[in-house]
């Protein structure tokens, strides 16, 4: 169930991100609550201008350990013009 619901905050808040018209000049963060988890969407269009880069950051509600492993968890953005997957323990590990 955490990880349905993971994926469907990720799919929203692509789908918000992309669905407005406005040029973005600066940065601008879009911020999505579930059950377990906090998400924020940034997009930096300088940035993303010089490296065709955008992230995610993805915060645990609860204090502790989190009881699962991160190599199960896939992940999927679609928006009008592209399908991205990727899966959250591919990069877990670096510090």
């Amino acid at each position: 169930m955490k990880k349905r619901n993971i994926l469907f905050l990720f799919i929203f808040i692509l789908l918000a991100a992309c669905s407005s018209q406005t040029i973005v000049t600066d940065e601008v963060a879009f911020v999505g609550e579930g059950k377990y988890w906090n998400v924020k969407y940034i997009y930096n269009a300088k940035l993303y201008d010089e490296k065709h880069v955008s992230w995610v950051e993805i915060a645990y509600k609860e204090e502790g350990e989190i009881d699962f492993d991160l190599n199960e968890i896939d992940i999927e953005f679609k928006s009008r013009d592209s399908f991205i997957t990727g899966n959250l323990g591919e990069h877990g590990n670096e510090n």
